[in-house]
């Protein structure tokens, strides 16, 4: 069975879904952030919507779970001590 496959970036895109990786230096925790561009049309709100601290496992689920929903890809922010390999592979891109 095939991988999935995240890319790492270094900051919020305004494309996709970001989990950011232990925000604050806790590296048990994670947000997400849901850019206006992403969002289906007519909901509320204009801005970024950045969810509070979350168990970095329960934040990867919301992201992938609202990835599905939105049909919105998701990248990777943060250190790589923090990505559990269990998810999936990180990348960076060249």
């Amino acid at each position: 069975m095939r991988r999935n496959r995240f890319e790492k970036v270094d900051d919020v895109q305004d494309d996709a879904i970001t989990l950011e990786l232990a925000p604050e230096g806790d590296a048990e925790m994670a947000r997400v952030h849901v850019p206006a561009t992403v969002r289906p049309a007519g909901e509320e709100g204009d801005g970024m919507d950045v969810s509070e601290a979350l168990g970095k496992k329960d934040a990867f689920r919301g992201a992938i779970r609202l990835a599905n929903t939105l049909k919105a890809p998701v990248v990777v922010m943060g250190p790589d001590a923090a990505w559990d390999e269990a998810w999936g592979d990180l990348y960076t891109p060249v």
